[in-house]
């Protein structure tokens, strides 16, 4: 045990001292380790503005990248998939590997830089633009996978911030299609906050692209007819919806197709 909690203070530390080094100025994201981590802060200088995320699940970044540029310090080896979304965004941004771990060929971490005034050369496939009364709006979103009966899919949803919003939400994807026996039109359905909890909305700030991921599991037993693929937030515990600014509906429709 004792080891166990040594490695991860060495990890922490690593990681602190190389956000130390950076530009104070800098916007810095760190995946997947908490921001505020006692260690960390410690060996950073104590960057209250380092902000967290789960790489495994989302990617938050800015469009364009400000005049500081940005910098993400990565973890590997924790299912990351972050580090390859930047690289591929940001073509003219620079990787940089940290020390190696002891008797390991794998770094604490890997710093990847993105440059001032960049754009993100990869985007939602199907643009699509709504807004929420909580300082939200969705950009668009990609599909991945295969509709249909025992198959899963991939549903990535690109989300920008116009306001800090109030409280942190819940993110919903419903899948609704014919009734079931129950009386309920749902069919699949993922609700969580963003990225898997560690980037919730109420830690958002103006300007901020949130590329989110969830996966669905459609049902092997479902039946012939319409499907319709919906979206939108609601606060917990009470379950209230938010309301879409265009219509004043609660939810954002995204796609919708048959099943034979």
């Amino acid at each position: 045990m004792y080891k166990r909690q040594a490695h991860f203070q060495a990890d922490y530390r690593a990681i602190g001292e190389a956000i130390g080094r950076l530009d104070a100025a800098q916007p810095v994201w760190l995946s997947p380790f908490p921001a505020d981590h006692p260690v960390i802060q410690l060996h950073a200088g104590l960057r209250l503005d380092l902000r967290a995320y789960n790489g495994r699940l989302c990617l938050p970044y800015s469009d364009p990248i400000g005049e500081r540029g940005m910098t993400y310090v990565i973890v590997p080896g924790l299912q990351d998939q972050s580090l390859a979304l930047l690289q591929a965004m940001y073509p003219t941004g620079e990787t940089v590997e940290g020390p190696l771990r002891p008797g390991s060929d794998r770094p604490y971490y890997r710093a990847f830089h993105a440059p001032a005034g960049a754009q993100p050369a990869v985007g939602p496939a199907v643009p699509l633009l709504a807004a929420w009364d909580n300082g939200i709006e969705l950009l668009g979103y990609t599909l991945e996978g295969t509709a249909a009966p025992g198959e899963t899919l991939t549903v990535t949803l690109f989300y920008r911030a116009t306001a800090t919003p109030a409280a942190n939400y819940t993110a919903f994807v419903h899948l609704l299609g014919p009734t079931r026996p129950d009386g309920s039109p749902l069919w699949a359905q993922v609700d969580s906050e963003p990225c898997g909890g560690s980037l919730p909305t109420g830690k958002w700030q103006p300007g901020d692209v949130i590329r989110d991921t969830v996966t669905l599991s459609i049902p092997a037993d479902a039946v012939a007819g319409e499907y319709t693929l919906v979206t939108g937030f609601y606060s917990w515990p009470d379950l209230v919806r938010v309301s879409v600014v265009k219509d004043g509906g609660d939810a954002v429709e995204l796609a919708r197709w048959t099943i034979p």
